[in-house]
């Protein structure tokens, strides 16, 4: 998986990516390590950078091509806040029709849906993993699974350009290649028609639908300062395609530094490492600990109603006072707990505030050498990237390069 780490003050901001590249070739997500960069300046003239992350290509295009083009058509301009950039650059694309024909814009489709329908058929492989399986029952997890995408796409948001009329449309001239797609998918498993017919409409809410955890989207962040601004400013987005000639983005995140807020540290699109480091602890822990909690209230809720429904003969029966206590311990030792992360939060963000921004630099390497780290060691990539790009923004000397991959500099 791809790392990247932003780290802000008011000094600055220092951002570091790997080169492992992501691509997708016949629906299936593959890396490349140390193919390329993802880590560009936007502006010539400004404290702007980005950096992609996912989807390394738009429609087939390299988002290297599409930010060194969108640089080139910027020239001098400047903006007064940091997010017009993004703003900007999504309106470069819109009105840059050459670059994403309708025929591009079928292929990536089909190649999503495709995507798609991978996933959904490694997720019954993965059920199956450690038992004999028919196909037929193959093909019965596959339902399962398939009613639950369906429902999952159906309570997504509309994209407010695209109506599903448009969809219906673009999805009935794709039909005789939506049916190969799913017969080559899942052969040689029975599919039942129903199931067949359920994921022709997960294709047609592909287009319509914004899907913001689809993995061939492509996340952007963008951070820097805008002409007006004197602090930094990061902006995250997420393009997920272009249907119908129409673009479906969503701004999913922002943050800026000011006087209330001194410090960020973040991580994309995995935060675990980073949280790790910033916490103390991994995410995972935090849902053990909050399930933890969860069951505590109810205990502390269900005995309390217990005790006021039984009479005074059978509350003598059970410990009450000592139960109680028990229950209680245990909520302020939570609560305790929660103190210290939010403290170590507090202090590592306070420290931050005051480093120089080198400093910045070399720990926002380090952290994304250390996720590369821990996913080999999880068996989650095969192996590590031998660059990490670092540059630097400051408001007064630009966008600067600390490290940047051989082929590139």
């Amino acid at each position: 998986m791809t790392t990247e780490v932003v780290i802000m003050n008011k000094s600055g901001i220092a951002l570091a990516a790997d080169s492992v590249i992501s691509v997708y070739s016949d629906g299936v997500h593959k890396k490349r390590g140390n193919t390329g960069s993802q880590l560009f300046s936007i502006s010539d003239v400004q404290p702007v950078g980005v950096m992609v992350y996912n989807n390394a290509s738009l429609l087939g295009i390299p988002w290297e091509t599409i930010i060194t083009v969108f640089r080139e058509s910027l020239g001098d301009t400047c903006f007064p806040r940091l997010e017009e950039y993004g703003f900007a650059l999504i309106n470069f694309l819109k009105q840059h029709d050459t670059m994403f024909p309708i025929e591009a814009q079928r292929r990536y489709f089909l190649l999503n849906f495709q995507s798609v329908c991978i996933q959904v058929k490694n997720e019954v492989e993965l059920l199956c993993a450690n038992s004999l399986v028919d196909d037929q029952r193959k093909a019965t997890l596959c339902a399962e699974i398939v009613q639950q995408q369906l429902l999952k796409l159906s309570n997504l948001g509309d994209v407010e350009e695209l109506s599903e009329q448009q969809a219906n449309e673009f999805v009935s001239e794709l039909s005789e290649e939506i049916s190969a797609v799913v017969s080559k998918v899942f052969e040689p498993w029975p599919l039942e028609q129903e199931s067949i017919d359920q994921l022709k409409q997960i294709a047609k809410l592909l287009i319509y639908k914004l899907d913001c955890e689809n993995e061939m989207n492509s996340g952007l962040v963008i951070a820097g300062f805008g002409q007006q601004e004197f602090f930094p400013v990061m902006q995250t987005l997420v393009v997920t395609g272009k249907y119908c000639d129409v673009f479906k983005w969503k701004v999913s995140g922002g943050e800026r530094i000011d006087n209330a807020n001194q410090a960020l540290i973040e991580a994309f699109p995995d935060n675990r490492v980073v949280s790790g480091f910033l916490t103390g602890r991994y995410p995972e822990l935090c849902l053990q600990e909050q399930g933890l909690g969860r069951v505590v209230d109810a205990l502390s809720t269900e005995f309390e109603r217990l005790r006021t429904t039984l009479n005074d003969i059978e509350a003598r029966k059970i410990p009450t006072e000592n139960l109680l206590y028990q229950l209680s311990r245990g909520e302020n030792l939570l609560a305790q707990y929660e103190f210290l992360v939010q403290s170590r939060v507090k202090e590592v963000l306070n420290t931050l505030a005051t480093r120089p921004i080198a400093e910045l630099a070399r720990i926002a390497r380090s952290l994304a050498q250390l996720s590369l780290i821990e996913q080999q060691l999880s068996l989650k990539i095969n192996s590590l990237a031998k660059h990490i790009d670092v540059a630097l923004i400051i408001k007064d000397d630009g966008f600067n390069w600390v490290n940047q991959s051989p082929q590139f500099a």
